[in-house]
Order: structure tokens, then C-alpha cells, then sequence
């Protein structure tokens, strides 16, 4: 009889430690939990997120890592498969319901950008102008002369050596030394840079016409927006806006054919065949599967090919519907997610910014657009 009120004891208090160890195990697993959740919505709060939508964010972030639901403030592959997976919420959603599901994933998308933005930020940024790497190409507007395309031949640690402006209309005894400049060029996968300097002298490098120009006292960062592009071909019409009332109209009818080489939510690159200035107001109409995309904006630069008779435009585009924000975002971080995102995520800032160094009514940028069908 005692023996057996013995093992009965024994089994008694065996069931009460495990029931006592797995009641601890409970609580410490909810501890944690409500920890984890804790610390996500003081994530979500400094990404801007409220907290209603940070409750839904952190839901949907319990059905991609339910073990680590806040790596997706830093993951980007955690957070593309959550924006995926939204977005076909987005497309089965109508009225106020899909207005709303838009606004939240026109945030998931900016959350993605600054993941991408904080990788890249001033990542090898340049410091000064010694560092312009040779072949580097500029934009350069030189006092009394006008607004060039020209190319760094030579930098050493006393002066830069780039190839010497063209223009028929420079009179015979016309003189480059001395004259004031200001300069802008796009440091790829980095930034958009300008300074200021001075011509030196006119000489001959390798043969070539060159002017040797002073380096500068600063060399200025100029990224302000961080759209993030990727390199595209897709078939599209380019049309002149000459009636701002019709400027996010989309046309019927077909206009200039042209290419979209690269393009974001800020804008887009595309090739036309002939030649066109800055600041010409334009709107490209192509389709993402089989989506019609309108896309009002301004030249911001035009680079022309004269063997291929061919321009490649910079366009800034004008803030665009939410919607097709999301649209052309949902593309671009599609495309990056084959594409593999440290060589092919880029930052389009010199199609997204105002660049103020050339003036506001440049004379060279004056003349009428030319252009041709391809």
C-alpha cells in the first residue's frame, strides 16, 4: 500500500513538472513573441507605417517568416515575395477596398526602396575631382561658349584633360583659355556629380583637340530622389505635349516610334531616331503586360549618336497616378528578382532631379525639336 502511494506520488509530481516546465515553456515562447511583435511595430512606425498597417503588415509577414517576421525590414527577398503576394490581393480587390490596398503597397514599395537606398548610399562616392575615372563623360556648360558633351581623356593630381568642344559657329580666333565652366556628370550605379573650374589652356593629347582645365576648390553630390531603374526594350510612341490640358491624356493614335530602355516610377531613358534639345515637354505611351502605361514628363537630357543618327532622351517624368506607380514598381522589382539586384539595381537620380547649372533659358537648348521616326 505504501509502495503504491509512493509511485503515485512520483507520477503526481513527474505530471506536475512537465505540466510546470511546459507552462514555462509556453509563457517564455509568448514572452517572446510578444517581444518579436513589440519590436515589429516599432519597426513599422519608423518606416512610416501606421498602426493599422502595421497590424496587417505584421500578418502578412507572419505567413512569409513566421520565425523572424522583422527580417523584412532589411530582406529584400522576404519582402518581394510579400509585395508578390500582395499584389494579387491588390488585383482581386474594387472601389475603396482596392484604393486603400494601393496605398499600402505604394509604402511596401517605398520600405523596399530604402532597403536599396541604404545598401547603396554614398557607397565608393566620389570626393574629389581626382578621382573622375578617363573616358568619364560630361555635360559641361563653358561662360560665353555655350552647353557641350564632352569626355575626360586625362586626370592627374594637377589638372584634367578633357576633349575640346565643337561648334562651326566659334569664330576663327575664337579662344577657350581663361573661361569660367561648370560641369555635371552621372557616375554610374553612384550618383550625379558637379563643380566648377576653369580652362587652363588648349592643347593636343594623343593627337586630340583637348582643353586642360583646372580641378575644383568641391566636387558636389547632387542625388536627391532615389527612383530605382531597371534596363528594359520594350516597343513605345513618344508624343510632344503642346497642350498641358491633354498631358496625361493617353493618345489613340500611333506617334513617334521609339524604345524605353530603362525606365522607374521617376522616368524613363528612350531611343529615338534623330535629334532633339533639353527641356521638351513629352509623353511616352507603352504597355506592361498588357497594361497601357502613359507617362507625361520633360527631357531632362538628350544624347546623340551622329553614326547612328540616333538620340537617347532622359525623361523626369511627372508624378504619376498611384496606380501606375505601383504598376511600373511591381515591374521593376519583378525584373530585379530574376535579374539578381546588385548588378542591375541603379539609381536613375540624374533623370529624377532638376540639374540647375546650365540655366534656366539656355540658348543652346532653345532651338525647336528635330526629330524622326525610327
Amino acid at each position: 500500500m505504501g509502495y503504491s502511494i509512493i509511485v503515485v506520488c512520483i507520477i503526481v509530481l513527474f505530471i506536475l513538472l512537465v505540466g510546470w516546465s511546459a507552462f514555462l515553456s509556453g509563457y517564455s515562447s509568448l514572452k517572446e513573441k510578444k517581444k518579436t511583435r513589440r519590436n515589429f511595430f516599432s519597426m513599422a512606425k519608423d518606416e512610416g507605417f501606421t498602426h493599422k498597417d502595421a497590424e496587417r503588415l505584421y500578418n502578412l509577414a507572419l505567413k512569409t517568416d513566421p520565425e523572424d517576421p522583422g527580417s523584412l525590414f532589411w530582406s529584400p527577398k522576404k519582402l518581394d515575395l510579400l509585395i508578390f503576394s500582395f499584389v494579387r490581393i491588390v488585383e482581386q480587390s474594387r472601389g475603396e477596398e482596392n484604393k486603400a490596398n494601393h496605398e499600402f503597397l505604394s509604402r511596401l514599395y517605398g520600405c523596399r526602396k530604402k532597403i536599396e537606398r541604404d545598401k547603396k548610399k554614398d557607397h565608393n562616392a566620389l570626393i574629389n575631382t581626382r578621382q573622375i575615372g578617363d573616358y568619364q563623360e560630361l555635360q559641361i556648360l563653358i561662360e560665353g561658349a555655350g552647353s557641350f558633351m564632352v569626355n575626360m581623356l586625362d586626370n592627374n593630381d594637377y589638372y584634367m584633360t578633357i576633349t575640346q568642344p565643337e561648334d562651326p559657329k566659334f569664330p576663327s580666333d575664337f579662344s577657350w583659355e581663361d573661361r569660367y565652366l561648370s560641369a555635371y556628370f552621372w557616375r554610374k550605379d553612384d550618383a550625379g556629380y558637379l563643380f566648377y573650374s576653369s580652362v587652363l589652356a588648349e592643347v593636343f593629347f594623343q593627337g586630340i583637340a583637348a582643353l586642360r582645365i583646372n580641378h575644383a576648390a568641391a566636387l558636389h553630390r547632387t542625388q536627391k530622389r532615389e527612383s530605382i531603374r531597371v534596363k528594359v526594350d520594350i516597343p513605345a510612341y513618344l508624343y510632344i505635349i503642346f497642350d498641358e490640358k491633354n498631358a496625361r491624356k493617353p493618345e489613340s493614335s500611333p506617334g513617334l516610334k521609339c524604345i524605353v530602355k530603362d525606365f522607374s516610377e521617376g522616368g524613363c531613358a528612350v531611343a529615338i531616331g534623330g535629334g532633339t534639345n533639353r527641356e521638351i515637354r513629352v509623353k511616352i505611351q507603352f504597355a506592361l503586360k498588357g497594361h497601357p502605361i502613359c507617362m507625361p514628363g520633360t527631357v531632362r537630357s538628350a544624347k546623340y549618336d551622329k553614326e547612328t543618327r540616333r538620340s537617347l532622351l532622359h525623361i523626369k517624368a511627372d508624378p504619376l497616378p498611384l496606380e501606375i506607380r505601383n504598376r511600373i514598381l511591381g515591374e521593376v522589382f519583378t525584373i530585379l528578382s530574376y535579374q539578381g539586384l546588385e548588378s542591375s539595381a541603379v539609381h536613375l537620380d540624374h533623370e529624377a532631379e532638376e540639374i540647375q547649372i546650365f540655366g534656366e533659358k539656355d540658348e543652346v537648348n532653345q532651338s525647336k525639336i528635330r526629330i524622326s521616326a525610327i
